[in-house]
């Protein structure tokens, strides 16, 4: 993925290459519909997160922070399924605090969420979810 804001979400899709390296590669972020690490190496995802959205980028970068690499390995893959809803709503608010949430916690410049979604739009989910 792309680090640039589109359609409500921070990373956009790159179109798939012909060829991929044989190693695994470093990447800046990725879909979290497969992603994986060692169980004693996992940093988890901000406890106050709920809902659907705003992991992705976020865990990529957490993981940068501790001094940990973020790799693609060409070999595996998987088939993300957009066209099929999940077993839980999609919020768009719930993304938008949750982004706020882990900007916060990672020392983030919450400028790019204001940007992208709007300030006004920005500020009610601030005051209608208690972030104040």
């Amino acid at each position: 993925m792309q680090d640039k804001w589109q359609d409500n979400m921070w990373g956009v899709w790159r179109e798939p290459q012909k060829t991929l390296p044989v190693e695994p590669f470093t990447i800046q972020m990725h879909g979290l519909g497969l992603f994986g690490c060692r169980k004693d190496a996992w940093l988890g995802f901000n406890d106050k997160f709920r809902g659907f959205g705003g992991e992705e980028g976020y865990i990529h970068t957490k993981f940068r922070q501790h001094g940990r690499d973020v790799v693609c390995l060409p070999w595996l893959a998987w088939c993300h399924r957009f066209g099929k809803s999940g077993p839980y709503p999609l919020n768009g608010n719930d993304r938008i605090r949750n982004y706020l949430i882990g900007f916060k916690e990672l020392g983030l410049d919450p400028k790019p969420i204001y940007d992208h979604f709007g300030i006004r739009t920005v500020n009610h989910v601030v005051e209608s979810s208690g972030l104040i």
